[in-house]
């Protein structure tokens, strides 16, 4: 725990010396980052901060795309088809969905593991079925 409170630490001295509009933005991050240790550490902590995670996380949605560019990762590291540095949003999509398709396969990849467990009557007569959505 040492280092994690070291961390936190440097953490907070270097809010102190940044600009004072990143001040709030970095704070939430750092109290973010704090409860996701804690959680972390001591799963019983999730359940009673679970709420200030989920507020420090809606603070700090507006600046998401700020905080993630600036650690400056590569498009590859992100593996992202949204973000991207290129902008080219609409041809990632299209190439990312021409490769789901060609690693599609039926049946998965395992299922020779799977299969012996499988009570395939009921999965048949499951499938037979009439779907109760009125879509």
């Amino acid at each position: 725990w040492m280092a994690t409170a070291s961390v936190m630490q440097c953490f907070l001295d270097a809010i102190a010396g940044a600009p004072t509009e990143l001040q709030p933005v970095l704070s939430s991050l750092c109290a973010l980052l704090g409860c996701h240790l804690l959680v972390r550490g001591a799963a019983r902590a999730a359940a009673e901060l679970r709420p200030t995670m989920l507020e420090l996380e809606r603070r700090l949605r507006p600046d998401a795309v700020a905080l993630v560019d600036a650690f400056d990762y590569d498009d590859r590291i992100l593996n992202s088809t949204l973000g991207r540095k290129d902008g080219k949003v609409y041809e990632a999509l299209y190439e990312a969905a021409q490769r789901g398709i060609q690693e599609f396969s039926d049946p998965f990849k395992g299922y020779e593991h799977l299969e012996p467990f499988l009570d395939k009557d009921f999965l048949r007569l499951r499938n037979s079925m009439p779907t109760l959505s009125k879509l």
